[in-house]
């Protein structure tokens, strides 16, 4: 997603953790003068900032609301939008290689999609769906990798949602269960 405008905040990523512009124009050493380990640390007062729920979404119990559902097929048409060929083939690239090396240190690494509301699935690209199902696929018949399919367990309603594509902290508890469940059936395989 490195080459879409809209997530080019992704540059911190690149820069602080991976030491690379990746797709970015500038070079790396102009990036790294913007910003380093630092960066966050001295412009933002962080003693009582929890980085990993900066909206709050985690901690409130949000339910999605009549809006939110109007929304899904605008927020599914976004999807559509951020269709990037040339990223994906770097993704599986990147993909593979992860996969290869989970298979040399003999680590069955478990790959999941997430929860989505019906009314997303509803409007989702089915050629992204396709295409993905596809590669996911591809992946297992080389790899030994559990596939954990959470976008169609049936179990989840419009309650487990803060909106149409993100599970609010009951909907987290849910899919944390079902996932510590098949962890445990593969240390008990």
């Amino acid at each position: 997603m490195s080459k879409a405008y809209s997530e080019n905040h992704h540059i911190l990523d690149y820069t602080i953790a991976l030491n690379d512009s990746h797709n970015f124009w500038l070079p790396l050493e102009k990036y790294k003068n913007l910003f380093n380990a630092n960066f966050l640390a001295y412009k933002l007062p962080l003693e009582n900032f929890d980085i990993n729920n900066v909206m709050l979404e985690k901690t409130q119990l949000r339910f999605m609301n009549f809006a939110s559902r109007l929304s899904a097929r605008e927020r599914t048409e976004t999807w559509k939008e951020k269709y990037y060929p040339k990223t994906r083939e770097e993704y599986l690239k990147i993909f593979d290689a992860y996969l290869e090396l989970c298979k040399k240190n003999n680590v069955r690494p478990i790959i999941c999609t997430f929860p989505v509301s019906e009314c997303y699935k509803k409007y989702f690209s089915k050629k992204i769906i396709a295409e993905f199902n596809h590669d996911i696929d591809e992946a297992l018949k080389k790899y030994p990798a559990v596939f954990l399919d959470a976008w169609n367990i049936q179990s989840f309603d419009d309650s487990d949602f803060y909106d149409v594509d993100h599970l609010n902290i009951k909907g987290a508890a849910k899919f944390s269960t079902i996932l510590n469940g098949v962890i445990e059936q593969i240390e008990n395989s």
